[in-house]
């Protein structure tokens, strides 16, 4: 059990001593460091203005090299860490530590702890917690999304979408051009959804009650310089979305995909989990909005319909 904030920092040097003959990662052979805030928890020293908390890497290099936890919030000297938050090298801090052997026995000492944990982590936490075999049946219903229900019923459905292995994706693309996207307005909320008109043209846009409907399915592919191209799963990749140049170039409609700087979106993060949306063709001064629950360019500004949120489908 870890002891509790008030508690102070501990001697170490007996335990430290008591494993040296097993240098392995356990919990058995981890020394808690203490969690108080009145002393250095490497030196001792006690505190000064000038001590900071010790920085994550810092205490990861601590657990990891020298087999001692240091929760967060713990204070240390400045001058036991290098510029970039990482301790000291292995022969300074053993000395500090009165731990034993050179800097390869540390070394060693490094590479066991993180074979240590790697087989850790396959053997206990892996198929508790990872992949599909650790989900019931209904657990596994209860993740179907609306794109899975409306193609393959509510049945247990995998879609190897690669979102976290980064598949169809480039460095610089923050999207996944091989799933499909819901956009949605601040202004309006997650039950209204940007959506294509079944009226015989299939080009005009809406808000429309969100639903498992092929025209609120979004596809954004990066198309270079920081643009996207927005497609939809009904109208396919030979529709893109694009401002009409009728003068005011302020409607947004689909049309035939081509290289028009209309059909270049840019979507920039604003914060909270929002983004907003703006065309080559028009810049940054304009913005895609809803205004009277319709779509539309309109004066950049903090406004409401013009925080799109983006979630995968």
């Amino acid at each position: 059990m870890v002891p509790s904030s008030t508690t102070e920092l501990m001697d170490t040097t007996e335990q430290t001593n008591a494993n040296v003959d097993d240098d392995r990662l356990t919990l058995n052979n981890v020394i808690f460091a203490g969690s108080g805030h009145s002393k250095c928890v490497i030196c001792r020293q006690e505190t000064r203005r000038w001590m900071i908390s010790m920085p994550k890497s810092a205490r990861l290099d601590l657990l990891i090299i020298h087999l001692m936890y240091a929760p967060n919030g713990v204070r240390c000297c400045p001058s036991h860490l290098l510029n970039n938050n990482r301790l000291l090298p292995d022969v300074e801090i053993s000395s500090v530590f009165n731990i034993p052997g050179t800097s390869e026995d540390g070394r060693k000492r490094a590479a066991d702890a993180f074979d240590s944990v790697r087989q850790c982590l396959i053997e206990k936490f892996v198929p508790r917690h990872l992949g599909v075999q650790h989900l019931t049946r209904e657990d596994a219903k209860k993740q179907n999304t609306s794109f899975s229900i409306e193609f393959f019923g509510n049945n247990v459905t995998i879609i190897w979408d690669g979102t976290y292995l980064y598949m169809g994706k480039t460095e610089q693309s923050g999207f996944n051009s091989t799933i499909y996207y819901r956009l949605t307005t601040q202004g309006q909320g997650d039950n209204q959804s940007l959506d294509i008109i079944n009226d015989g043209t299939n080009n005009k846009l809406r808000l429309a009650p969100t639903g498992g409907y092929t025209g609120q399915f979004w596809k954004i592919t990066l198309i270079g310089n920081g643009y996207y191209r927005l497609t939809t799963l009904w109208q396919g990749d030979g529709k893109s979305l694009d401002i009409a140049n009728d003068g005011t170039n302020n409607t947004p409609i689909l049309a035939a995909t081509g290289a028009y700087s209309g059909q270049y979106w840019k979507i920039t993060p604003i914060g909270n989990g929002y983004y907003r949306l703006t065309t080559q063709s028009q810049g940054d001064g304009k913005s895609l909005d809803i205004v009277n629950n319709t779509p539309m360019l309109s004066a950049t500004g903090a406004y409401s319909g013009q925080y799109w949120k983006i979630s995968a489908v």
